[in-house]
């Protein structure tokens, strides 16, 4: 009499590929990821880079490249969970993006562009549950959006955002943002 469980895929690999990115999809840890990736050569090639690169980014730079590659792939965005924008100034911890599957032929100089990419980009971050801006008033951090419309674009994209339980605004952040009568505040309403 045969068993049940010789029915049972062998391997992860033998799972039909949107079963795979499902369940790697379910796994918020990086380090989970990378123990699952170390069990095998098979395994290892299905979640580097396109899960362990994809859970959080942690970056001082503009990166616009970065942004339009994850507004281009939603496959990618949507499987990450945080994202700290930090002031240039902050080394606390190491810088953290994709770099291998990014093109940086998408390199883009052009503010408005980096904005509707990273606009865009969050939108497709439906696991997204932490988002941390430290806002500087340094314009060559390139953190800093110059135009107040941009700051806006951005945090209405982050209302869209499903899962978002931790927004963090730090520094100068809506400093334009006005009362009824005209008067800056420091603070959203």
């Amino acid at each position: 009499m045969a068993h049940a469980h010789n029915n049972l895929p062998r391997s992860l690999a033998s799972l039909p590929h949107e079963i795979i990115e499902a369940i790697l999809s379910e796994i918020d840890q990086i380090p989970d990821l990378l123990s699952l990736a170390l069990t095998s050569r098979a395994n290892a090639a299905i979640v580097i880079p396109t899960h362990t690169e994809y859970r959080k980014l942690r970056i001082r730079t503009p990166m616009s490249a970065m942004w339009a590659h994850l507004a281009q792939r939603a496959d990618l965005a949507r499987n990450i969970r945080e994202v700290q924008l930090c002031a240039r100034q902050d080394y606390t911890a190491p810088d953290r993006f994709p770099v291998s599957l990014v093109d940086d032929s998408l390199q883009d100089y052009n503010e408005e562009n980096r904005i509707n990419c990273l606009c865009m980009a969050l939108k497709h971050m439906k696991r997204l549950t932490t988002f941390v801006w430290q806002y500087e008033a340094d314009a060559k951090a390139g953190l800093r959006t110059l135009d107040h419309r941009h700051e806006e674009m951005i945090l209405s994209s982050l209302v869209q955002v499903p899962n978002l339980r931790h927004l963090i605004l730090g520094g100068q952040c809506g400093v334009h943002v006005r009362d009824g009568k005209g008067i800056e505040r420091q603070i959203y309403p």
